[in-house]
């Protein structure tokens, strides 16, 4: 059977679908501590979008040669990560994601092969859940993932196929929709954050190709998006004001009574105030995780001084960035505790450190041979490089450690 796929992109929706049929099966009559839950959905779909990023760049590379761009589809490029992107992506501690790794690997999701403590780790994702196709054998997706230039490695056939999906303009600015003097390609390519298909601007000039009409209906169209995404824009923001308020009163003030006209006024002030940052979904999922927790403080202390309910309240004095006794207050509280929660994982890594150079010492020091030592030293370089001259002194001092995690 030949599984080689000459122009390979990968789905994310099908690999999304198997992989949750995987889970599927693979949870059956599992204890719920080996099962695999939502967090390695999450980590799992990472992984894809950084492998579909990958796969491109493995497609730009050898955009020229077909022969080196083809790929096995039972043994595909590996991906080249380390813990530190992925826990960035995750927003999830180093260990953590270490942990859900080791259990997609033990659950035959994944494979790891490292090349030393400095280097990116290769991580092998199961082929049978990556959900490859060929663009050069599907028509049906080839409008939609359409190669940058029209004659990347493709047979003449195949080059008169995208004549029809690449539009050559000229004199667009694509960030505001403006004309400016400017030549190149509007193509489909794949978004790496969701895999859905976007329209990308490429550089590629095209030589007396100039269609002046093209770019004047495409900046229209574009100008037509900005004004529907600022409108979503504001929409999200009056919707995220809403559920703050609501939240406000619910852990705050519930029971109490609100001085008439503050409502509106304190959704106004805060769709302004509070959320003039936030231009993705990401930025208010972040924004709302902060406010949730300051507000919860908040309801804490107001329980705590057992305040009575026969009182007004006055939500846009209580939000006034001016009011330091206010929500504002509980800032310095949400980033004591970030700090608090970083002091105490450092310290549990420098404590798990300690532990595991313990161990190579306590275990060189049982036979004291030259073997040991070479196996133990390649340990610490492998797991805890930072540690080597710690524990090289140690074994000097006849396994006396001269450190402490404290």
């Amino acid at each position: 059977m030949n599984n080689t796929i000459e122009y390979p992109y990968v789905d994310f929706s099908l690999s999304k679908e198997r992989f949750d049929k995987f889970t599927q099966n693979f949870n059956v009559e599992k204890k719920l501590s080996k099962q695999l839950r939502l967090v390695h959905h999450e980590l799992f779909y990472a992984l894809i979008r950084l492998y579909i990023k990958t796969i491109q760049e493995h497609n730009n590379t050898f955009c020229r040669c077909p022969d080196m761009r083809a790929i096995d589809g039972t043994k595909p490029p590996a991906l080249f990560t380390n813990n530190v992107m992925l826990s960035n992506i995750m927003h999830n501690s180093e260990d953590s994601v270490y942990r859900h790794l080791l259990r997609l690997k033990s659950a035959g999701v994944i494979s790891k092969k490292y090349h030393g403590a400095n280097h990116n780790f290769e991580l092998a994702i199961n082929p049978d859940l990556i959900g490859f196709f060929d663009i050069l054998q599907n028509a049906e997706k080839q409008s939609a993932y359409a190669p940058q230039t029209a004659t990347c490695g493709l047979s003449q056939n195949k080059q008169e196929t995208y004549k029809n999906i690449i539009m050559p303009v000229k004199g667009i600015n694509y960030v505001d929709g403006t004309m400016e003097t400017l030549t190149g390609n509007f193509i489909k390519g794949i978004n790496y954050v969701d895999g859905t298909i976007e329209t990308f601007f490429t550089g590629n000039t095209q030589e007396n190709q100039e269609n002046t009409a093209d770019a004047q209906i495409f900046t229209e169209k574009y100008q037509k998006k900005l004004k529907e995404s600022a409108k979503m824009l504001r929409e999200l923001k009056a919707s995220f004001s809403a559920w703050l308020l609501s939240l406000a009163m619910s852990v705050l003030w519930a029971g109490r009574k609100i001085h008439e006209g503050e409502g509106t006024k304190a959704l106004q002030y805060l769709e302004n105030n509070y959320f003039e940052h936030c231009n993705t979904y990401a930025d208010f999922d972040r924004t709302m995780k902060e406010f949730v927790w300051r507000i919860e403080a908040a309801g804490r202390n107001i329980k705590k001084k057992n305040f009575g309910e026969n009182w007004y309240v006055f939500p846009v004095h209580y939000f006034d960035l001016g009011n330091n006794k206010g929500f504002r207050g509980t800032k310095k509280w949400y980033l004591m505790s970030k700090e608090n929660h970083k002091r105490k994982t450092e310290r549990n890594k420098r404590k798990t450190d300690f532990e595991k150079l313990s161990q190579q010492i306590k275990l060189y020091l049982k036979t004291q041979d030259l073997q040991t030592f070479t196996k133990c030293e390649n340990y610490v370089k492998d797991n805890i490089p930072h540690m080597l001259e710690q524990y090289r002194d140690s074994v000097i001092n006849g396994g006396k450690l001269q450190y402490s995690y404290e």
